[in-house]
């Protein structure tokens, strides 16, 4: 999943409007550090925060022509996927890897449920079979 990035500023030498630019990310963006001018403002790059730790100089704009001023930035389309829990075998598992239901909504409230013999919300038996059985007819498939 991504989000895009989207830049609004006013050209000043041009017809002094305001334009913008949007940049596809690659990844889910949670923060963004303050536009950097360059080359008498001619020219603007702002830092990038994702989800997993990670920053990137993103450039808005390299125009050496045109003076600009930044407007406003933010962030679109960029809200994480929540992630669902099930407690197999007296396990928490992301529900995307067997394609389960996702009971709980949080690693932290599975591990506690699941830690306790899974309080009832377990993985039905007939589901578990519905995995175990499509887990072992992909086992000696070379993907």
């Amino acid at each position: 999943m991504s989000c895009k990035l989207v830049f609004y500023y006013t050209d000043l030498y041009g017809s002094g409007t305001n334009r913008d630019i949007t940049k596809n990310l690659s990844g889910i963006a949670v923060s963004l550090g303050g536009v950097v001018y360059s080359n008498n403002q001619k020219w603007s790059d702002v830092s990038v925060t994702f989800e997993d730790g990670t920053t990137q100089t993103i450039a808005l704009i390299r125009n050496n022509s045109s003076k600009h001023t930044a407007t406003s930035l933010r962030l679109v389309d960029c809200t994480p996927e929540q992630k669902k829990y099930d407690c197999v075998n007296a396990s928490c598992v992301d529900s995307k890897q067997y394609n389960t239901p996702g009971i709980f909504t949080s690693l932290s409230q599975c591990e506690i449920t699941c830690g306790t013999g899974c309080s009832g919300q377990c993985v039905s038996n007939e589901e578990w079979n519905k995995i175990q059985s499509l887990a072992n007819q992909l086992r000696n498939k070379n993907c």
